[in-house]
């Protein structure tokens, strides 16, 4: 079954359609949800509110208006913002070696430990430099560059133009460029 089957079918009521899903879309949104909240605590949390709502909303779902992604990223953006608004904003900072970054990092056993060590202080510099942009740029860059959906997906998760969400990729990424760039010169 594709997406819109699945999604359509737990809107009815198919605990074994939402298990697919959740099987699905449960990493990704992990993925999404460190992106915003940097907490290890809360992305758990998160995580499980945005799979109770897919689940009380996924009878809302119309394939007829749109595909099932950016529908289920529709629902954990807001999810998340609101968790994070009724948590007020709550960003606790991560220690070091408890870094869900670093869980992302792909290695390799031939990999130098140099090379592992430097990808994993780049990752870290990108999440750093992330959480400087503004919030609706963040979203913008992260949904495109970190989650891989195309402009029309990401219009539909933010409910906004294509070409707004374009301009605020290019934005966000011109700012990130700034922020890491700051910080280049101050090492």
């Amino acid at each position: 079954m594709d997406d819109e089957q699945l999604l359509t079918a737990a809107g009815q009521g198919d605990r074994k359609a939402f298990r697919v899903i959740y099987q699905r879309f449960a990493s990704p949104l992990l993925g999404f949800v460190r992106r915003l909240a940097p907490s290890r605590s809360d992305h758990e949390e998160i995580l499980q509110e945005i799979m109770l709502r897919l689940w009380t909303k996924a009878s809302l779902f119309d394939p007829a208006r749109g595909k099932a992604r950016p529908w289920i990223y529709a629902v954990a953006g807001r999810s998340a913002m609101t968790w994070l608004a009724d948590h007020g904003g709550k960003q606790v900072p991560v220690p070091v070696g408890d870094d869900p970054v670093l869980e992302t990092v792909p290695a390799s056993p031939d990999d130098h430990p140099e090379e592992v060590c430097l990808r994993r202080e780049a990752s870290r510099s990108i999440n750093d430099a992330l959480e400087r942009i503004p919030e609706e740029m963040r979203l913008a860059v992260v949904l495109r560059h970190l989650q891989g959906l195309g402009i029309e997906e990401i219009a539909q998760v933010l409910d906004c133009p294509e070409g707004t969400v374009k301009s605020r990729i290019f934005n966000g990424l011109q700012r990130l460029r700034s922020v890491v760039g700051k910080e280049e010169r101050h090492d």
